[in-house]
């Protein structure tokens, strides 16, 4: 179980800090090769410990011929030095810790049959389930910075007592920062200080790498192995080399995220002023659209108002056309009365009357088709007028 965030409530017993291992400790498989990636001292250490097993397997077989040095891994979690120490000639690799979950990463790289001859689980503290004096050495990797401080002298003197020739430590340097709420507790101890109040001495040896320092101590039995001095400067040297380029890259790639922040924010901007601008060319073409319907509107009524006066104006001169055929018919018709009156005794006369009145008629039909023509003109005008207005 958990409480609020990276916080694991103690189970049965167990500090937090211990049983943040059991519940996450199945993660730490890929926790490890994502480390190993960017961090090169997880592969110095392992460089520096499989070859200090290594050589001091050939000093205990000149010491006693061809048995086995026996190692013990105390929280050896994922197997991740075992599996380097199992390969080795005349090496008896074995592990023991305290999460049932983080040991299953050791299936990873080897079968059942090995787990279980070579790997125990059991409780965070207490006593270890060995004899004693069961290994030649006993090491820890990482492990005592997860150890509460009121556990530590217990501990370290359970792996002194299954320890018969040294124990031997990885642990954080003296210059080392802690982030003390890590993995719910970390916590810097001062291992020659701790193994003195055991009546012990503990040795800091020289390191390969900046941020751990080799802790051991020894119980009897033949001279150890130290690390060649110049082997473990070609090793800090790598640890800082690497270590520098991968800063490098890292400052590298925040420039490259930085820059990609900065065309994604001017892209988005680039995107806001595009969509201003499309907005802003709808609103003209609506504007545009206002205008054009405006101007064809006052174009109609430009031109309604033309053919109106136009029309007035074929009306004014329909009117006098029609006043003329009425002038035209009364005089027609006054020739005819005139003819009428006077052709009984004036034939002369009355065909002169005749002809007057022929020809008053003929004005009179020109009139009137002159007035049709007219008309129809006008019946034209209107059904074009009616067309646009039909139109607008």
């Amino acid at each position: 179980m958990t409480s609020g965030p990276g916080k694991t409530v103690a189970a049965a017993g167990v500090d937090p800090n211990y049983a943040y291992w059991r519940e996450h400790g199945a993660s730490w498989v890929q926790e490890y090769d994502k480390r190993k990636r960017v961090q090169v001292y997880y592969h110095i250490q392992e460089l520096m410990l499989t070859e200090y097993v290594q050589q001091s397997a050939a000093i205990a077989r000149q010491a006693r011929g061809e048995t086995p040095l026996r190692v013990l891994e105390f929280g050896c979690g994922v197997g991740r030095h075992l599996a380097n120490l199992s390969r080795l000639p005349g090496v008896d690799a074995h592990g023991y810790d305290q999460s049932p979950t983080m040991v299953q990463g050791i299936l990873r790289w080897t079968g059942q049959e090995w787990f279980d001859g070579h790997v125990k689980v059991g409780a965070p503290v207490g006593r270890l389930p060995y004899e004693d004096a069961s290994f030649d050495i006993v090491y820890t990797s990482e492990v005592i910075i997860h150890v509460r401080p009121e556990h530590v002298p217990g501990i370290l003197a359970e792996l002194m007592r299954v320890a018969k020739w040294q124990v031997l430590h990885f642990e954080p340097a003296e210059h080392t920062p802690i982030s003390t709420d890590s993995h719910d507790g970390c916590w810097r101890h001062d291992l020659p200080a701790a193994y003195a109040g055991l009546g012990a001495t503990c040795q800091t040896l020289a390191s390969g790498f900046r941020l751990q320092a080799p802790y051991r101590v020894m119980l009897g039995g033949p001279a150890p192995f130290t690390w060649s001095p110049v082997l473990l400067d070609m090793y800090r040297r790598l640890d800082r080399d690497i270590d520098a380029g991968i800063g490098e890259l890292r400052e590298r790639l925040q420039v490259q995220t930085q820059l990609a922040a900065t065309l994604e924010a001017r892209l988005a901007d680039a995107g806001r002023a595009a969509a201003a601008a499309k907005d802003a060319m709808h609103e003209a073409m609506k504007r545009e659209s206002a205008a054009r319907a405006a101007g064809e509107e006052a174009g109609l009524e430009k031109a309604t108002e033309m053919f109106v006066s136009r029309l007035g104006k074929i009306e004014a001169a329909h009117a006098v056309k029609v006043a003329e055929l009425e002038r035209a018919a009364e005089e027609a018709r006054a020739a005819k009365g005139a003819a009428e009156a006077t052709m009984a005794g004036m034939r002369e006369e009355m065909a002169d009357a005749w002809r007057t009145y022929t020809q008053a008629i003929d004005r009179a039909n020109s009139l009137a088709g002159e007035v049709e023509r007219l008309m129809a003109e006008r019946r034209a005008i209107v059904k074009e007028l009616e067309s646009r207005l039909a139109m607008g």
